[in-house]
């Protein structure tokens, strides 16, 4: 494009848009660059992406053209998958600490720099931040408009995170992490005694905590099924039942291998101590043969001891990792690389397995068979269920919540994981002019 010394309109790759009426200032493209939303894209979040990507169309008139870009949504029957490099897509994701909200790859001729195909990754985290910061400093939806207020908050979540990690890297006490918390409120102007940290061991202690009613308003036992259980059967003031999590996942004989090893996989081994984590695999009997082998080589390649029923031994046999189940290798949460795994002759013997087992902490299904996933969201009773994806989506971060405290079993004040919305409380406040009730 240029014989200059530096022609740096050669490392820049672009778009090739041609007017569909050259004679005019501004025209439409002949040919428009069109983005896809991708189909996994939440519904509620469908319009503000298109009109926040349509509205680029504006840099364009610079240039001479009016509607340059056009959005549209992948149908859920299109027959290409977002990974198509024949569609610019506008990917939906949610990573863990993503450092850019909207970012993606994209080729090109490599003698032109046009651009011949592009991704645009849009993540969960960033989108929802954007709308929150919107509600919170746009004066016409919001009485709240002190951006100082909103930094101070974030400033005191940055400072406790690295004095809190300086504390543990140093090894020091948990009485002193519990000073340097309280200087941290008191700094912020939030009373320091608004935070206790008792500094004792003795289980008996917590009796006396589950009868003090008239200053604690509600308990999250946190730990193990022992301690939830005493708490839940003592306290005198409401308590959640959360931590505890017996997790299933069912495989339908309706299936897609592959994506049931992988959900599989990640359900158990991404993060196998905690308590979304997979704890056993429900197999319908018609695909054991399908599925058993590929997946405890998987399993096996990631150091998985893996405990089956008898149905599923007389198929795989014992190895390194393999071995028969005992009674109560089912309804165990493992909290480690363990698994055991469960066949079952149909969608109603795996939903009873369920309820019989399960902790009602989290509960999968993965099948191709939308009446049977239905079916089985419907009738397995637990704080989430999850159709043909990993058990370890029943997070507050990852469901969009922020930082929880716990993931609640119950089905009453919480429910899931718990935000901090959740920890709050409220009151009717009536105002009045002299009204009096009839």
């Amino acid at each position: 494009t240029s014989v200059d010394q530096v022609n740096y309109r050669d490392f820049i790759n672009r778009w090739r848009l041609q007017k569909k009426y050259p004679e005019k200032e501004i025209s439409d493209p002949v040919k428009p660059i069109v983005w896809w939303i991708e189909n996994t894209t939440p519904l509620e979040f469908r319009q503000i992406i298109k009109d926040g990507v349509e509205s680029w169309n504006i840099a364009f008139e610079d240039a001479g053209f009016s509607n340059a870009i056009e959005v549209k949504i992948q149908p859920d029957t299109a027959l290409w998958d977002a990974g198509d490099i024949r569609y610019n897509v506008l990917r939906w994701t949610s990573s863990p600490s993503p450092p850019w909200g909207g970012y993606g790859p994209s080729f090109v001729n490599p003698r032109t720099g046009e651009i011949l195909g592009a991704d645009i990754m849009l993540e969960w985290t960033y989108i929802t931040n954007r709308i929150v910061a919107d509600e919170l400093f746009n004066e016409e939806k919001s009485e709240m408009h002190d951006s100082h207020l909103c930094n101070a908050g974030m400033l005191q979540s940055i400072e406790n995170n690295f004095g809190l990690n300086y504390v543990k890297s140093m090894n020091l006490s948990e009485e002193l992490e519990d000073e340097l918390v309280k200087q941290s409120l008191s700094e912020s102007g939030i009373p320091d005694d608004s935070m206790y940290f008792l500094d004792f061991i003795d289980r008996k202690a917590v009796d006396v905590i589950l009868s003090m009613d008239k200053y604690i308003d509600l308990l999250i036992p946190r730990g193990s099924s022992e301690l939830v259980n005493l708490v839940n059967q003592n306290a005198k003031m409401p308590s959640i039942t959360g931590g505890v999590g017996v997790c299933h996942t069912y495989v339908d004989r309706d299936v897609d291998i592959e994506q049931a090893i992988s959900i599989i996989d990640n359900a158990k081994t991404q993060n196998p101590s905690v308590c979304n984590a997979l704890d056993t695999v429900i197999i319908h009997k018609e695909i054991l043969n399908s599925l058993l082998e590929p997946l405890v080589k998987n399993l096996s390649d990631r150091n998985v001891e893996i405990k089956v029923d008898e149905d599923a031994y007389k198929i795989i046999g014992s190895n390194k990792s393999v071995s028969l189940a005992e009674k109560e290798d089912f309804g165990q949460e493992f909290l480690d690389l363990v698994v055991s795994i469960k066949t079952v002759e149909n969608l109603d013997m795996a939903i009873s397995h369920i309820t019989k087992y399960g902790s009602k902490h989290s509960e999968a299904i993965i099948t191709k068979n939308q009446d049977s996933a239905k079916y089985f969201i419907d009738k397995v009773d637990a704080s989430a269920v999850f159709h043909n994806t990993s058990t370890r989506f029943n997070d507050g971060f990852e469901l969009g919540l922020g930082a929880e405290v716990a993931v609640s079993t119950d089905k009453l004040h919480a429910r899931g994981p718990m935000g901090i919305n959740d920890l709050m409380t409220y009151k009717w406040v009536v105002l009045g002019e002299g009204q009096i009730r009839t």
